[in-house]
């Protein structure tokens, strides 16, 4: 009798550790194949936000090239060419005269000295690699003087901070931000002043664009086909890991806040 009750004891004890390794052996085999699956996501989606990158690193500098070119045209036509025009003018009267004036020929090299000058300036506005071999803040200052040069906008620019090192690619889709931000301005907000900032961090670089133009709805209109430039700049922020945040007042003006961490 007691013998029965051991081997009972026994069988009950192996059924236990067995019921226990195949527990066991289930949840090892239900992990091992959640945690591949779980990688092979992670991997496809790595790949898709390396591809999702690269693409808008290429739309960024196609988007640079043009804007580029489109300045280059204007520049050449509104000014390059007018001074050259005057120049002619200026040579022309001196033939026409057995006299030389000193004061038109002076006149007409410095008009000579003026358009190759900005003939230089324009040259540099074509080596995209620019943004590369420039920091981010002279490339943006560049920006702002155009404006200031073309619409007598009041343009300020204030940096805090100690400048960290960005990697060549989110600096090329950072400044394509701040392009985006200000084209905006010039084209919708009817503005006449234009702040913007850098503040360096110990983990990113703040920056904001502000304008006192005349504001607008931001939710409407970036839900709207006008929003495409705002959309762009809140997935471009996001595909670097960073974000930006829009807000607006009628009548105030805008404010874009962009953060990009440096890692």
């Amino acid at each position: 009798m007691q013998n029965a009750h051991e081997a009972y004891d026994y069988l009950v004890m192996f059924v236990s550790i067995s019921i226990l390794f195949l527990v066991l052996g289930t949840g090892i085999a239900v992990f091992v194949v959640y945690y591949y699956r779980k990688r092979r996501t992670y991997v496809k989606e790595k790949e898709e936000l390396r591809i999702l990158f690269e693409k808008s690193l290429l739309q960024a500098q196609l988007e640079m090239q043009e804007h580029t070119l489109n300045h280059i045209s204007g520049e050449i036509h509104d000014n390059v060419g007018q001074v050259l025009s005057l120049t002619k003018m200026q040579l022309n009267i001196l033939g026409e005269n057995d006299i030389l004036s000193r004061t038109t020929l002076q006149a007409a090299k410095d008009s000579l000295g003026k358009a190759m000058k900005d003939l230089r300036d324009l040259a540099k506005g074509l080596n995209t690699d620019r943004i590369g071999h420039f920091s981010l803040i002279e490339n943006a200052k560049d920006e702002l003087d155009r404006l200031h040069n073309s619409q007598f906008m009041e343009v300020l620019c204030a940096t805090t901070g100690v400048e960290h090192p960005i990697s060549e690619e989110k600096k090329l889709i950072t400044f394509r931000m701040i392009q985006e931000c200000l084209q905006n301005i010039l084209k919708h907000a009817n503005a006449r002043k234009i702040a913007l900032s850098f503040a360096y961090t110990d983990t990113s670089l703040n920056i904001t664009v502000q304008d006192d133009g005349e504001g607008f709805d931001v939710p409407a209109v970036i839900e709207s086909s006008k929003g495409l430039g705002l959309r762009n700049i809140v997935n471009r922020a996001s595909i670097v890991g960073g974000n930006a945040y829009i807000t607006s007042t009628l009548s105030k003006g805008t404010t874009v806040k962009i953060t990009i961490p440096y890692a």
